[in-house]
């Protein structure tokens, strides 16, 4: 038997994925770049690998450090044989600076 904790769960009901295009995302930047998203969404390619410069994410930041609001376009592209997507990229497109306390 399995127990789940979640109460909205519903058996047998696929999971819904966030938006990727224009999904904004709560990230820390440290002095060298490097960051963590601090809310991520529920997408696909985070649950495929969760390490976002692996999934599609830039591999740093030239912003300062800090806390920050970022929004992101998603594109992809397709192999022109199959119509498949065969890669994908996210690409910041506004930054906006949280302070914290």
């Amino acid at each position: 038997m399995k127990l789940n904790l979640d109460p909205d769960f519903k058996e047998g009901e696929p999971d819904e994925y966030a938006a990727p295009d224009g999904c904004q995302i709560v990230t820390a930047i440290d002095a060298q770049g490097n960051y963590v998203f601090l809310n991520p969404p529920h997408l696909w390619t985070l649950e495929m690998e969760p390490h976002p410069p692996d999934s599609g994410f830039p591999q740093g930041f030239e912003e300062g450090p800090g806390l920050y609001l970022i929004t992101w376009r998603y594109r992809e592209s397709t192999d022109w044989e199959s119509g498949l997507v065969d890669d994908w990229t996210f690409d910041p497109i506004d930054f906006k600076e949280l302070s914290y306390e």
